[in-house]
């Protein structure tokens, strides 16, 4: 996968509202599905041209808008894809994502998930194993 630039906290925003929608949306739509932001319509447009030049989200088509046509949007990455590439700047040291891996786990009391975090690092494990062969 190549290298997920960074992101302001607006672009962040109106990313994180496409996420959600899980459909392609118009600027109109990203403007009043954006929680926290009153942004006018220059500024989403602004922010939707940084978003495509930067490659994190592309047009998927287009709605009709009363009489014209307005093109939608979509994530070209996944939000899991966008936090995950907040750590490659980082230390990537063993001691980093360790501490990084048990700060998170600590945190979480669904035991549930616990055991399928629990099921994917033994799957991890044998791929490794399997890879080393």
């Amino acid at each position: 996968m190549p290298q997920i630039p960074k992101l302001t906290n607006s672009e962040q925003a109106l990313l994180a509202t496409l996420w959600e929608s899980k459909i392609p949306l118009t600027s109109s739509q990203i403007i009043s599905n954006t929680k926290k932001c009153s942004w006018k319509p220059s500024y989403t447009h602004f922010l939707l041209n940084s978003l495509l030049k930067k490659g994190v989200i592309k047009v998927a088509g287009f709605q009709q808008s009363s009489t014209n046509y307005a093109r939608t949007f979509e994530p070209t990455i996944t939000q899991e894809e966008y936090t995950s590439s907040l750590f490659e700047t980082k230390d990537p040291s063993p001691a980093f994502l360790t501490s990084l891996f048990s700060a998170l786990v600590e945190r979480e009391t669904d035991e549930s998930l616990l055991n399928e975090l629990s099921t994917l690092l033994e799957k991890r494990k044998k791929e490794l194993k399997k890879d080393l062969t």
